[in-house]
């Protein structure tokens, strides 16, 4: 079947799109499919006439994502929601790019009237090429004389074009806090938590359940021995001496505690109410605090369904990640691997990271929206692997579980907070 290609991009991307329809043209050469641009109009037809029959008809559409895109209203309400009506039907597939830095990236796409099951396949796509799960397997020159191409194939190639054009990946959003330190901003989203049956390396208590968190703001590291010594006037590091290590050997009590200083030091409200014998979490503070295990798992998934947000290949894992399988037997300082789509630098490895809730399985199919974890419980969430552990422990649906006063030196945090009123596109 030959594929009817429609690129959606700003005018004023013009000569960035003219050097990716270079690689396309190749396939266009060969008959195995056809691109509709907006300088190829029918005599008689108008712009935007033209523009609709040419998405209703076509079976693939590329997105050319960049901040001009983002601010379009036209694309906006004449291209990509027509294009979304389509793909719920299964009539086409979309392929985002992010083709230049956007101060706004994904979180533009937000729709008010669509389900939530909608909403999250919207997000999940607008993530970059990586969101499909494929992994570029077949070099440019492999289908340059391939006789046949799927729709895969064209997509999977096209990403292994766009990691040689813009080396850097996707764009985030980074925001100055009232720390100093670097936070990215997550939109409000809906992904499935948990792990599928066909998952390698899965285990029970990773249900499935579709959960809505956020917006919020995820710190790009876990907490380094420079950050907690300031804090909190020590050092409990194994592999102290090493200000940009991510600081270990901390309990979940000593999160805590670091969470609300940093807050009060700021002169952000505390997001936790401690007691004698009991730490209340305080929904509504812009404070400070853990991000709760559904938002670590979205953080971590990065708006993909794969066992890593890069796909299932734990070969893969070295770009990312500091892990064990005797490579590493230390910790290593903070953003000296590649980071996520999302921006985060060791949401895989490095540490494991103390997450707010209790542990409990399977997960309650109720509890869905922001959920919290269960309300009692004898072991606190931890995620994420260490630099001591096998891949198949660093996958994002991944579960562990210490007692809150247990500490390791491969254990660690990273904090967040709840998005304040103003930020954010």
């Amino acid at each position: 079947m030959k594929q009817r290609i429609f690129i959606s991009y700003s005018s004023k991307d013009r000569s960035a799109v003219e050097e990716f329809l270079t690689f396309l043209k190749t396939f266009e050469r060969q008959g195995e499919l056809t691109i509709w641009e907006d300088h190829r109009l029918n005599v008689g037809e108008s712009w935007a006439d033209s523009i609709a029959k040419a998405i209703d008809g076509c079976t693939v559409a590329i997105l050319f994502v960049t901040k001009h895109f983002l601010a379009s209203d036209f694309i906006y309400h004449q291209e990509v929601r027509r294009l979304l009506t389509r793909e719920e039907k299964g009539e086409v597939v979309i392929a985002p790019i992010f083709a230049a830095p956007s101060p706004v990236a994904t979180t533009k796409f937000v729709f008010g009237d669509e389900s939530g099951h909608t909403r999250s396949k919207v997000l999940t796509a607008f993530q970059g090429f990586k969101a499909q799960g494929n992994t570029p397997g077949n070099t440019l020159e492999d289908v340059r004389h391939a006789k046949t191409i799927s729709v895969d194939r064209i997509l999977t190639n096209i990403a292994e074009k766009i990691r040689t054009l813009w080396p850097k990946g996707v764009p985030h959003p980074v925001y100055d806090d009232p720390s100093g330190w670097p936070f990215v901003w997550l939109p409000k989203g809906t992904f499935t938590m948990g792990s599928p049956d066909s998952e390698l390396g899965r285990f029970d208590w990773e249900n499935q359940r579709l959960v809505t968190v956020g917006p919020l703001m995820v710190a790009t590291t876990p907490v380094t021995q420079e950050q907690y010594q300031e804090i909190m006037g020590t050092n409990p590091s194994y592999f102290a001496g090493n200000p940009s290590h991510p600081v270990e050997g901390v309990t979940w009590f000593d999160a805590i505690e670091f969470c609300n200083r940093l807050s009060k030091k700021h002169g952000l409200p505390e997001a936790y109410k401690k007691t004698k014998d009991s730490v209340t979490l305080l929904p509504a503070s812009t404070g400070y605090r853990l991000l709760t295990e559904a938002e670590w798992e979205y953080a971590a998934r990065a708006g993909t369904q794969t066992a890593y947000f890069f796909g299932n290949d734990p070969a893969e894992l070295k770009r990312y990640a500091w892990f064990g399988e005797g490579k590493s037997d230390t910790t290593h300082p903070g953003e000296s691997k590649e980071p996520s789509p999302w921006g985060l630098y060791d949401i895989y490895g490095n540490v494991w990271e103390w997450c707010w809730d209790w542990y409990a399985a399977p997960y309650d199919p109720k509890d869905v929206d922001n959920p919290l974890g269960p309300p009692t419980g004898e072991d606190r969430i931890c995620r994420g692997g260490s630099f001591r552990d096998e891949a198949l422990f660093l996958r994002s649906a991944f579960r562990d579980y210490w007692t809150p006063d247990d500490w390791n030196w491969y254990q660690g945090f990273r904090v967040c907070r709840s998005s304040p009123a103003g930020i954010g596109p």
